[in-house]
């Protein structure tokens, strides 16, 4: 005769008890639910079999389900403001000279020039050599170096007033430029600085900061709380215009515009460099035999050097913008190792130098020596110079174990490490 069959056996008081771990926690063991603590290195694989086997009959039996969780608070507005990061900054003064810097950049992308440029396949960068003679040049075959980052207004005058700032009268230099946000944002942060000098190797990127830099010109020279036509700058929901301003600007955007791949700009003067006097125009370059531009320079005076003409039937002429209210900048196209003579006068130089090359780093340091003794020099390197240079402290330095002479700044790209060292006497 057959019997019916019998109830399942009664699962084991804990999972972790017949696997010869830790008892269940005291909220499992009122529900009789067990619980996996931690494996055990001799629990044996049929014990182990047999209490899952036990927990899922015991998760399908009559047991009362666990107590439903609290119920949410009753719903209720929330406010969301969002603020501007110019409102940081202490003074208005440098809080409209934020809005004219953010004005002049919007619709200018960078790393999209950059990474068209790298499409159009040009020849590898390179730089020529400072080391002894018949070293062949450095040439970055893979364009690590031409990874784009960008920094914006405030992040970078908090990291200039951490390195000490620009003194009056003092010489910033960028080497490696872009389209000359970091040019142009320590020019309007540090407006009694000597002269604020970019070196760019990529042709297209200098073209772009040569019009943000006319760009910013002329909004300098409007009204004091104009919206320079540029309405809807600020949400970014206008179309951005080729040449890099904003829609509705009616202003100064010239600079050549880059030919393909091949390192020539239309416009551009092949072997020299192209100047006009007073407040005049010059976007000349020297063309190297590798494709990319070799030297050359924009620069005029009365603090509106690198100005370009108007865009579209203008007259050239850019409207000198109020004393006092930018640095003199020059913008220079070409190879930084060429061009030692005409940034060596710096006393504070930046090179966003992450994804240099390190023959190209040794390089640097090598040019960096033509600095003046007290120069500070701000890489990406937490060693740098050879004895030539020496860690410096910031002005407000990290916590330990940090070291002394690092400071952060926010980019693009997230945030990034920067190094403050000083040139030695010799």
């Amino acid at each position: 005769a057959s019997s019916a069959p019998g109830p399942a056996p009664a699962p084991p008081a804990s999972l972790a008890a017949a696997l010869g771990l830790c008892g269940p926690s005291p909220e499992s063991a009122q529900r009789g639910a067990p619980v996996l603590v931690a494996p055990h290195p001799r629990a044996p694989v049929a014990d182990l079999t047999a209490a899952l086997a036990a927990a899922i009959a015991n998760a399908s039996s009559d047991a009362a389900p666990p107590p439903p969780p609290e119920p949410l608070p009753a719903s209720r507005p929330v406010t969301c403001r969002l603020v501007a990061e110019r409102t940081e900054l202490e003074s208005a003064p440098l809080r409209r000279a934020c809005k004219r810097y953010d004005a002049a950049f919007c619709g200018v992308d960078g790393a999209a020039l950059s990474q068209q440029y790298v499409k159009g396949r040009p020849p590898p960068p390179r730089w020529t050599s400072l080391m002894d003679a018949g070293t062949p040049p450095v040439e970055d075959h893979n364009f690590v170096s031409l990874t784009y980052g960008e920094a914006e207004f405030v992040p970078l005058r908090k990291l200039l007033r951490a390195v000490g700032g620009v003194r009056d009268g003092a010489t910033f230099v960028d080497l490696g430029s872009g389209c000359g946000r970091v040019v142009l944002g320590a020019a309007l942060a540090f407006p009694a600085a000597k002269l604020v000098v970019g070196v760019e190797l990529v042709p297209q990127l200098h073209d772009a900061a040569l019009s943000a830099h006319a760009l910013l010109l002329d909004f300098l020279s409007g009204p004091a709380d104009g919206c320079f036509g540029l309405q809807s700058c600020d949400l970014n929901d206008a179309p951005a215009p080729a040449h890099g301003g904003c829609a509705g600007a009616s202003t100064a955007s010239g600079g050549s515009t880059g030919a393909g791949g091949n390192g020539s700009a239309t416009g551009s003067t092949a072997g020299g460099s192209n100047s006009s006097s007073g407040g005049g125009v010059s976007t000349g370059r020297a063309e190297g035999a590798d494709g990319l531009a070799g030297g050359g320079s924009s620069c005029s005076g009365n603090g509106v050097a690198g100005a370009s003409p108007a865009l579209g039937g203008g007259s050239g002429a850019v409207r000198a913008p109020p004393p006092g209210s930018i640095a003199p900048v020059r913008l220079l196209c070409g190879d930084f190792l060429q061009t030692v003579g005409e940034w060596s006068s710096a006393d504070v130089l930046l090179a966003t130098s992450l994804c240099f090359p390190p023959e190209l780093v040794s390089e640097l340091e090598q040019a960096a020596t033509a600095l003046r003794q007290g120069a500070r020099v701000i890489c990406m390197q937490p060693c740098f110079g050879s004895g030539a240079f020496r860690p410096c402290s910031v002005v407000a330095p990290l916590p330990p174990p940090e070291p002394p002479h690092k400071v952060v700044m926010e980019m693009s790209f997230g945030d990034a490490s920067f190094y403050l060292f000083e040139r030695l006497p010799g």
